[in-house]
């Protein structure tokens, strides 16, 4: 009984909060770039829905953490949690639906990157540059198997390209050069239309042969390479939904290619959003059973700068990691092993 009705209550505070933040990021947003969306009214709805699933990257671990703050205010200032606590109730049993929300909807949140939600971020930009329905990257120039590849232009989206130059390099230096003029992305490798192979001769005197060319209707090359990978990597883009990142990293890896942002975007898609139930945990010890030994307008401003402090401090670690710049495990793994443990260790002792 008293579980249900902290759920609830506590699931009223978030939906609310929730949707208070969303609506200002959006609307704030929204109004922000209206100059620059294409006239149709269709674009423009889609553009709000991206920007209101990019929003949850932020507004919806502090409606986690806000929401336990106003719950927890309700309670102490109703004088509920006094009575809860004399009536034999532990403090774990009072913050366990807390947890379990919280949790619920992190882990849910988190599911959302195994689809394309992990690409709303993308796909509102490309609403805003008026090319939502073509999306092409160009002069891509990249080693795969150690050999070389030139893209003149790679259609991600319809996972096609053309303008195809592979130079395959061997123990002494290069030895094919493999040409085509359009090439698509099917049974999992590149197939290249209408081409050419020329191949290096290796020369010891006046009589040996010179290049040999051959020519091919369909040739198979680049198994595995995804063309949505392929144009992250290139671009530098740090937006990948957990599959695309496993994939990436499982490739690139055994090409001997640098994958530390792809794996910090990953540990950040992951970490970021867990740090709400520890902060839940955290904050909601730091409370009094009662509005007399403390002032609950000081305790809601300090507990939500602190919030915003610290989420500032994780998110900003979290981009430099993206970027290159710190280390994905100091930067990140290390703050939320820390506060990790610190809720543990709160957990049990002050419960």
């Amino acid at each position: 009984m008293l579980s249900s009705y902290l759920f609830k209550m506590y699931g009223r505070y978030i939906f609310i909060i929730f949707a208070a933040l969303q609506i200002f990021y959006v609307g704030v947003d929204y109004i922000e770039t209206a100059p620059k969306l294409p006239d149709s009214a269709n674009l423009r709805l889609l553009y709000a829905i991206y920007v209101f699933g990019v929003a949850m990257k932020i507004t919806l671990p502090l409606s986690l953490i806000f929401a336990m703050v106003a719950s927890k205010i309700h309670l102490i200032r109703a004088n509920e949690l006094v009575i809860i606590y004399a009536l034999g109730v532990s403090k774990r049993e009072v913050i366990r639906p807390f947890i379990y929300l919280a949790s619920a909807l992190t882990v849910l949140y988190i599911g959302l990157f195994l689809t394309p939600f992990a690409y709303f971020e993308q796909r509102a930009d490309s609403i805003k540059e008026d090319r939502y329905f073509v999306s092409v990257t160009e002069d891509i120039f990249v080693t795969y198997d150690k050999n070389y590849i030139y893209m003149e232009r790679l259609f991600p989206i319809q996972k096609t390209a053309v303008g195809i130059r592979i130079f395959e390099v061997g123990p002494k230096g290069l030895e094919r050069v493999i040409t085509s003029e359009s090439a698509s992305f099917t049974d999992n490798k590149w197939r290249l239309s209408e081409g050419e192979i020329i191949t290096k001769p290796e020369v010891t005197g006046i009589q040996d042969n010179g290049l040999k060319t051959v020519h091919f209707d369909t040739y198979d090359v680049l198994e595995g390479f995804e063309p949505s990978i392929l144009d992250k990597v290139y671009e530098g883009n740090t937006n990948y939904s957990l599959i695309d990142a496993y994939e990436a990293i499982m490739i690139l890896s055994r090409q001997e290619v640098n994958i530390d942002r792809i794996f910090s975007a990953a540990m950040a898609t992951v970490l970021l959003p867990l740090i709400a139930p520890i902060l839940v945990v955290m904050i909601f010890f730091f409370v009094p059973i009662s509005s007399r030994f403390f002032n609950v307008a000081l305790f809601s401003s300090g507990a939500i700068f602190t919030t915003l402090v610290l989420w500032g401090f994780l998110f900003a670690m979290a981009t430099l990691a993206q970027n290159g710049v710190v280390n994905a495990w100091l930067g990140l793994g290390l703050p939320f092993g820390l506060l990790l443990l610190l809720s543990l260790y709160m957990y049990r002792r002050f419960s």
